[in-house]
């Protein structure tokens, strides 16, 4: 990948983040990116600014700042350059809908929605960034969803197409508000975290979604999941050999999971308007039932599937590291 000469490459540790604003400011008229794509109007600065002093921020930065003032602007941008820049322009091929979901404005509201938010951002992000690591790693890059392409990414290898679907798995909203509790009332008990069984089962789910968007592919079909905490929450899972992919299990399946969240996770396999009644029983019978439907809802995706890329985020979320490859065929 040819090497990117711009004013945001270069960087710094920074005490705070209000020495970011300088230096952003200085970019806005020098780096094509953060002037057209990520920080576009007059006031884009301001209101970052404005957020930052707010008493309601609680645990948000935005994640520009994070990453100037981490000295990693250059790892944050990278991906921006080389899929939405082009000629001092931003890139035509764009769609207007992708260019708006590629700025942070997720200022409003209370902490759990602008995490929402937040994390819908950070997404979309992670797709371009697993495009970085596709090209790296010998790939041709044929099509984005940014393009208004079908798939999230579509890539050739030698003589073989692959079509991927990127999913990424934030931190948990039960680990946020774990953390926003200790930091909202440091002498108050914490809320208790997503149990190990739901976090396994949420990664079932998001292979499942990504197997469905797949369907229409006559090329290889690849499934991607980056996650957020994949030493806290995923490496076990793998290293001690927790998944049988070809009889995978719900984890709630033998009664390990009773707190709630596995019954949480399990009815998000039925979201049609015609699973209203399903989803909404959730009487012995009916979570038996769900949790029979959902298994063989896995594993049609598995079989749909040629393989599986698992994704560890590094340099705090933003650089990724491959993690897992498992082959399903």
């Amino acid at each position: 990948m040819k090497p990117i000469e711009c004013a945001c490459m270069s960087g710094k540790f920074l005490n705070t983040t209000e020495e970011c604003f300088p230096i952003l400011d200085s970019l806005q008229q020098n780096c094509p990116v953060i002037k057209n794509i990520l920080l576009p109007n007059v006031n884009s600065l301001t209101k970052l600014q404005e957020f930052l002093t707010s008493n309601g921020r609680e645990l948000h930065i935005p994640i520009i700042i994070h990453a100037c003032q981490d000295g990693i602007l250059g790892q944050y941008s990278s991906p921006f350059h080389h899929f939405c820049y082009e000629n001092k322009l931003p890139n035509k091929q764009l769609t207007q809908r992708y260019l708006g979901e590629l700025q942070e404005n997720w200022f409003d509201g209370d902490a759990f929605n602008r995490k929402k938010q937040s994390d819908r951002f950070v997404s979309r992000f992670m797709e371009l960034k697993f495009a970085e690591w596709l090209i790296s790693n010998n790939y041709e890059l044929l099509d984005l969803e940014a393009y208004g392409g079908e798939f999230d990414v579509s890539a050739k290898k030698i003589d073989t197409l692959f079509d991927f679907e990127v999913k990424y798995i934030p931190q948990s909203f039960d680990d946020f508000g774990l953390a926003y509790s200790a930091w909202k009332s440091p002498k108050k008990s914490a809320v208790a975290s997503m149990s190990v069984y739901a976090t396994l089962d949420y990664l079932f789910l998001r292979i499942h979604n990504s197997s469905a968007q797949l369907q229409k592919s006559t090329n290889k079909k690849i499934s991607v999941v980056i996650t957020y905490d994949y030493a806290f929450r995923y490496k076990r899972y793998f290293e001690e050999k927790w998944i049988d992919w070809k009889k995978v299990t719900l984890s709630g399946s033998n009664g390990v999971c009773s707190d709630g969240d596995c019954l949480k996770v399990l009815n998000l396999f039925f979201k049609d308007k015609d699973e209203v009644e399903l989803r909404n029983d959730n009487s012995t019978t009916g979570i038996s039932t769900k949790k029979l439907i959902a298994e063989k809802r896995i594993q049609e995706s598995l079989v749909d599937l040629d393989e599986i890329l698992i994704f560890k985020t590094l340099n705090s979320g933003f650089n990724i590291d491959l993690a897992q490859r498992i082959l399903l065929k």
